[in-house]
């Protein structure tokens, strides 16, 4: 529980100043005390405290980049049939048409769209 308050984002959207201030004062004490916990002869809590912090980059990094690409994999799962037009909504693109250079029906942008998505998730994931 230390490592995840320690590490993990504070969310700070539509919380008043006073409860970020706290949740904030709550990290720096997890960090400092995983920090002043493991350090050794060998190990400063300096260096504990860059490695803590780079890990909290990543998680970072990974809110902005890598779970964006995740919601929108659920969308084009949530809204559209993979084998279906359904509604009148489809993924096919025709060559000529809004500057389309080739032409898929829906089911083949479907997974052109899925597959694109699923690859820039994993890249994003070990990208940092």
């Amino acid at each position: 529980a230390n490592m995840e308050l320690a590490t993990g984002e504070i969310m700070h959207e539509g919380l008043p100043r006073h409860e970020v201030q706290r949740m904030i004062k709550k990290k720096e004490h997890a960090r400092d005390y995983i920090a002043s916990k493991y350090q050794s002869a060998t190990l400063s809590k300096e260096d504990i405290l860059q490695c803590l912090y780079s890990i909290a980059d990543n998680n970072a990094y990974l809110r902005f980049n890598r779970d964006p690409v995740d919601k929108m994999l659920g969308y084009l799962a949530q809204f559209f049939n993979p084998n279906a037009i359904e509604g009148g909504f489809s993924l096919a693109i025709t060559m000529g048409l809004h500057g389309a250079r080739l032409s898929h029906n829906h089911q083949k942008q479907y997974t052109y769209a899925s597959q694109s998505m699923m690859l820039w998730r994993e890249v994003s994931n070990d990208m940092f």
